[in-house]
């Protein structure tokens, strides 16, 4: 069971039950990023799989970003893992430049939206073809997009891919010790899901908006090859864009 103290202004999250750090346990620093605004983003317009391009504002974003990472984080990742997606890769490329690994993962890919992508929000909750289908989709997690996938189906692979990169970087031997650090880098929806994996909240509820280039801070205790609990440090962190226009949460 997870219980929640509220502070200002991180939430920690820690499981009843346990006690002081054993020697075996190892901790993992993940570092969410959301890519920057995209054109389609703009428009409201459902990007799913679709590869789609940063707008102006979110090369600038991720730009940004990436200086304010710099900064947190001199020492830089143990890992860094993106969305193969084109918004999220290029993303990730502004922020540690090109000539770094990525490990790049089809499992932090967006919801597979199926027919509804390319269209409008407005479009697909008014036209007679789709409207009753997109009803089902949005209140109905097990309800599979026409030629897509499920929210159910987005939270599995989601949250077992982010439970593979934290155990990968847990077993990085440093010579220094301390933290490991895993940069993660997705979607809207990938922000959603792995924030209801983190706090086991399977509910319908909406999780805390993830805006465009947002930064988030979980640390992950893992004992050998088992992740014991999650402490949320940050999430949905803007500061550092405050110059620049934040953008939709469109998928």
């Amino acid at each position: 069971q997870f219980v929640a103290k509220r502070g200002s202004p991180n939430l920690s999250l820690r499981m009843m039950g346990e006690g002081t750090q054993h020697h075996s346990r190892r901790q993992v620093q993940v570092v969410f990023v959301r890519h920057g605004e995209t054109w389609w983003n703009r428009e409201r317009r459902l990007q799913g799989q679709i590869d789609t391009d940063l707008s102006d504002l979110g090369q600038e974003q991720a730009r940004i970003t990436g200086a304010r990472l710099r900064e947190l984080y001199p020492d830089g990742f143990d890992i860094v893992a993106s969305s193969d997606l084109k918004r999220a890769m290029d993303t990730t490329i502004a922020i540690i430049g090109s000539d770094s690994p990525v490990v790049a993962d089809a499992r932090l890919r967006e919801i597979h939206a199926g027919d509804f992508e390319g269209k409008t929000i407005r479009e697909v909750a008014t036209d007679e073809a789709t409207k009753q289908a997109w009803q089902a989709f949005v209140s109905d997690r097990s309800f599979r997009a026409p030629n897509g996938e499920s929210h159910d189906d987005h939270m599995a692979r989601c949250a077992a891919a982010l439970d593979d990169l934290v155990l990968k970087a847990a077993a990085i031997d440093k010579v220094s010790g301390g933290k490991r650090r895993l940069l993660f880098v997705a979607h809207g929806g990938v922000m959603h899901c792995v924030h209801k994996h983190m706090t086991k909240d399977y509910s319908g509820k909406s999780s805390p908006h993830a805006g465009n280039c947002s930064i988030g801070v979980v640390d992950a205790t893992v004992d050998c090859d088992t992740i014991m609990d999650w402490s949320l440090r940050r999430w949905n962190d803007v500061a550092h864009l405050q110059a620049v226009q934040t953008a939709s949460s469109t998928i």
